[in-house]
């Protein structure tokens, strides 16, 4: 209901307030999505239609892109330009789009409003419409349907000619259909003469559907030879001047038809094969859309999009989360994740040699989670998208859309073609510091700066990098020298460092602490930079999961968590003495995590005086308030129980058992995961990889350490853990490699280091660590690690633009913690500008 009484007041008044609209949404409950975004997704989609179809169809018109730019962004056309405005609207009379998760129809009808907009600008009198809308009418039914089109205001024909032939919807839940349809009748109510009654609505139910848009399905080419009885027998069936009895029996050959391509459409719902059962459920979706059909086959669906090739615009804002795609849609698409929304790009952008019901040149316009930009387990995907034409991502501000995750506004050209466009200009944008809601004319100000963009112009772009927002432009081929294809928010110039994959890259393999690892040479500001993958020169492990942490952890009181405290056990912690003990004994060590440590038994050699805790390293915590990351000297706040007891129960109880219930007799498998054990007691790096402030680095506790907590081992001769700790790490880890809060393992292999020594990094380090000793949360962040970045920057060769570039993004991704850090410094008496600090200015 609060959907439906928004949707009324939205259609009384297109241009309702966001703010009005925030406060119905308050009052009822209901879920929308701004309209400002819906208008410029609106716009971007016909903006990039209609430059490619009036070039194609009107190529004698000059200036045909600006002219477009100016129509759409601007509602401005020129005087007596008649050639432009015709081939608008022949171009918004064979328009096809498509919702393919509808849900309320906030796009549906915020592509009508707008294709009403912009043909009131090139036809006032709508003549040029109703003419073409009559043409592909019968000859007999033309006088009928042109009395419909010109009996109310103008508008009524307009929105009757585009709901009839450009707009598509589809969604899996039969309630959301209703709700789309009715914001249709409602739109054209308020546009109907009603004096005489109230025109009936038109019959939509071809063109929004209840079905499951993600799962498409073939049929075998005979069933082709149905489709003109389908298309002859849907058309008849939807003429307004025939009996109830003829609808019936025309409605029975429709399912006949149906029946005979989709035999297995109730078995597919109900996992039954009932007799008679297949044409049922045909029919009562077909005829009152009270269920979804199982799959969706355009052809078959949507018959009349064949000859045209598909959709022009796929647009939306498919689900982010609930439900996991199954593994066989996962496998048809060709994707390793199953989130819905990277299935739902996939569907629709896959790569050139695979048919979608996107056509070539089409737009595909989503608002989607924007983790598949980044991570590994969307790497598929990208290698789909990067074979189409990307033109913007926006990243925007969590409350944007009312979402438990991040999200991006992605515009993207369907490419068919196995050329591609190396020079091809995409823009990419972080706005996730400014609320639409708290803050929407400054978000509207900034919007507008991405709209718009002339790629091809003479002036080159110049990108937009401050502490609040971002917008970059690079070549799309750029993205192909990074392995993993990552659409990064993030400088061009600095992306170079990453450079893994291009044809013109120099290598050389060389030696480093024992390893033979591949050195790539880049150059940055006139100086060659040699880099390589932290995992080419350390070993990253993650590590033990026990399966049941409540029975064997321990931790300190102040501690985040539920698990025992340990100051009730700290008469059972193992010494210092006693863990060098196991450390510089191998037999010992390795004994010690098979078997555990012996509480009882003096006679054997894991006997420890009774004693048998240990420290645990499982990640660390940031103080984003006080200005301080978890990172160099940090003892770990937690400890386990590492007796022969514990050891035994976490190599044999079982996930049936701990649960005392008996989930799957084939499935009993053991609760813990002993992950890379020999590297337990072994001096390393703890590494805390998941969190806003992740990856973070510091000393380990050489003792046992568990997934969230995984640690580096490297046997090269300069300290990991100055140059881990510097921000332009962090940048390349955060803006490129995973701009996710779960930072992974695979990740942090692929972070790139210089193996350069500098004894002013050691001195550096060696007071932090003296200093963290003593006080745990030593501001370490205002006083050592100003240097040790400079010294960073200075070796990886980066100038004061760059540097300025990596400092903004620090203060924009983490805007808490770099304000916390600038007062700690003004406290001081310092300056907060970096490069001041830095001595650039």
């Amino acid at each position: 209901l609060g959907l439906v009484f928004e949707n009324l007041l939205a259609e009384l008044d297109p241009n309702l307030e966001e703010n009005t609209i925030k406060s119905i949404r308050k009052q009822t409950g209901s879920y929308y999505t701004p309209r400002k975004v819906i208008f410029e997704m609106v716009n971007d989609s016909l903006k990039l239609y209609l430059s490619k179809f009036i070039s194609e169809k009107h190529a004698e018109i000059p200036n045909i892109k600006s002219k477009v730019n100016n129509l759409v962004y601007n509602n401005s056309v020129s005087d007596n330009d008649l050639n432009f405005e015709n081939a608008v609207v022949d171009g918004l009379d064979q328009y096809k789009v498509l919702d393919p998760a509808c849900g309320s129809g906030a796009f549906p009808m915020g592509m009508l409003h707008r294709m009403v907009d912009l043909l009131k600008l090139v036809d006032h009198n709508n003549e040029k419409w109703v003419e073409m809308k009559l043409k592909n009418v019968d000859r007999v039914q033309r006088p009928e349907f042109q009395k419909v089109l010109t009996s109310h205001l103008d508008d009524y024909g307009r929105k009757l000619g585009i709901i009839r032939d450009s707009i598509y919807g589809i969604d899996i839940q039969p309630l959301a259909v209703q709700i789309t349809k009715l914001r249709f009748f409602i739109s054209l109510l308020i546009d109907q003469k009603t004096e005489k009654g109230i025109t009936p609505m038109p019959n939509i139910e071809t063109k929004i559907i209840c079905a499951n848009s993600l799962n498409n399905i073939q049929t075998d080419l005979f069933s082709y030879d149905i489709i003109d009885k389908l298309i002859d027998a849907r058309t008849r069936y939807y003429q307004p001047d025939i009996s109830h009895q003829e609808r019936v029996t025309i409605a029975n050959d429709i399912v006949d038809y149906l029946n005979d391509v989709f035999p297995k459409f109730a078995f597919q719902i109900t996992g039954k094969q009932t007799p008679g059962s297949n044409k049922e459920l045909i029919r009562a979706w077909f005829t009152h859309g009270t269920i979804a059909a199982p799959f969706f086959n355009m052809d078959f669906f949507y018959p009349e999009l064949i000859e045209s090739g598909g959709f022009d615009c796929i647009i939306g804002n498919p689900p982010y989360g609930g439900t996991k795609i199954s593994d066989e849609i996962r496998i048809a698409l060709d994707i390793e994740s199953k989130d819905p929304y990277g299935a739902f790009i996939a569907r629709f952008l896959n790569s050139y040699n695979q048919t979608t019901p996107l056509k070539h040149g089409g737009v595909l316009a989503f608002i989607v989670s924007d983790t598949f930009m980044t991570i590994k387990t969307h790497l598929n995907l990208r290698k789909h998208v990067m074979q189409n034409y990307v033109h913007k991502m926006l990243r925007v501000h969590p409350d944007t859309f009312n979402a438990t995750v991040n999200t991006v506004v992605m515009i993207a050209e369907r490419n068919t073609k196995k050329d591609f466009d190396e020079n091809h200009i995409c823009l990419m944008a972080d706005l996730t510091n400014i609320s639409i809601h708290d803050n929407y004319d400054h978000f509207v100000d900034i919007l507008n700066q991405t709209k718009g963009v002339d790629f091809e112009g003479t002036e080159p772009l110049q990108s937009i990098s401050n502490s609040e927002y971002a917008i970059y432009y690079y070549p799309q081929a750029l993205i192909k020298t990074n392995s993993n294809l990552p659409f990064f928010v993030a400088s061009p110039k600095l992306f170079a460092l990453m450079n893994d994959s291009s044809k013109d890259l120099k290598k050389e393999n060389k030696e480093i602490g024992g390893k033979a690892v591949t050195v790539r040479k880049i150059s940055m500001n006139g100086k060659e930079i040699e880099v390589v993958k932290l995992g080419d020169i350390a070993d990253v492990k993650v590590g033990l999961q026990t399966g049941d942490n409540n029975a064997y952890l321990f931790q300190n009181p102040e501690a985040r968590g539920t698990y025992r405290s340990i100051e009730d056990y700290k008469d059972f912690l193992l010494s210092e003495t006693d863990l060098d003990k196991i450390r510089s004994d191998n037999s010992l060590r390795l004994s010690v995590i098979e078997n555990g440590i012996s509480k009882d038994n003096p006679q054997s050699e894991r006997y420890f005086g009774g004693r048998y805790i240990i420290p645990y390293d499982k990640g660390g915590e940031t103080d984003a308030k006080g200005g301080w990351m978890s990172n160099y000297y940090v003892p770990t706040n937690y400890f386990i129980d590492w007796s022969e007891w514990a050891i035994s129960r976490m190599k044999s109880l079982t996930t049936n058992e701990k649960k005392n219930t008996k989930i799957n007799e084939n499935s009993n498998k053991i609760a813990s995961r002993f992950q890379n054990s020999f590297f337990y007691f072994l001096n390393s790096y703890s590494l805390s990889y998941t969190g806003k402030y992740a990856p973070n680095l510091k000393l380990s506790s050489s003792s046992v350490f568990d997934v969230g907590g995984s640690s580096i081992f490297c046997d090269i001769n300069i300290n990991l853990l100055p140059i881990f700790c510097s921000k332009i790490i962090k940048y390349f880890a955060k803006s490129i490699l995973d701009h996710t809060v779960n930072f992974q393992i695979e990740e942090v292999k692929d972070l790139i280091f210089m193996n350069f020594y500098h004894k002013n990094l050691e001195d550096l380090f060696n007071i932090i660590i003296k200093a963290q000793k003593s006080n745990p949360r030593y501001d370490y962040a205002s006083h050592e690690q100003i240097e040790i970045d400079k010294l960073v920057y200075e070796a990886y060769g980066l100038n004061a633009a760059d540097i300025e570039e990596i400092e903004n993004w620090y203060a924009r991704r983490y805007p808490r913690l770099s304000a916390a850090q600038k007062a700690n410094l003004r406290a001081l008496g310092k300056s907060d500008d970096y490069l001041e600090l830095y001595g650039l200015k």
